[in-house]
């Protein structure tokens, strides 16, 4: 069991924020073998508090998951009292890849949402579809901004995922 936790974990880490940098590669023998280092590597530059729940599910019972799902704890936003987005990202298999898709929950009336996307979805602008296209793409690196988001963004990353 602590195994399939501390797997699980480091499934999560490396979805939500690997970055490319060279101290955060990884090899198949850190991923089997040195569990410890691995966790090290990845959680130098996450925040866990944010992660609330994880979903997977094997529909055909392959061993392969065919959604894995993460939901991140709803943040304030904004200076109103009432304003809260919830983030989620699902990865769905497709064939023998997988898409990728971030969603932006928004409740209460925001004066404002800059969104960061993390490398690891998309490491640019043009890798991304948008259910409701920013008003303001303030980097291509991807950072956007709503001015008044309500309801649900959905980002689709163009990017494909062959592995999890």
């Amino acid at each position: 069991m602590k195994k399939i936790i501390i797997l699980s974990l480091i499934l999560i880490l490396l979805l939500s924020a690997c970055s490319k940098d060279s101290d955060m590669s990884l090899t198949h023998e850190d991923s089997f073998n040195n569990l410890d280092s691995l966790t090290e590597k990845l959680t130098q530059k996450i925040d866990l508090n944010k992660l609330s729940t994880i979903t997977t599910f094997d529909s055909d019972n392959d061993g392969i998951n065919d959604l894995i799902s993460y939901s991140f704890t709803k943040e304030k936003i904004g200076t109103s009292s009432d304003s809260y987005v919830t983030k989620e990202i699902k990865y769905i298999k497709q064939g023998t890849d997988y898409e990728a898709k971030m969603t932006f929950f928004f409740s209460g009336n925001s004066e404002g949402y800059i969104a960061i996307i993390p490398k690891s979805f998309a490491s640019h602008i043009d890798e991304l579809d948008f259910s409701i296209i920013p008003d303001k793409i303030i980097n291509p690196d991807p950072i956007v901004k709503w001015n008044n988001p309500s309801g649900e963004i959905t980002l689709t990353s163009a990017l494909s995922r062959k592995n999890f």
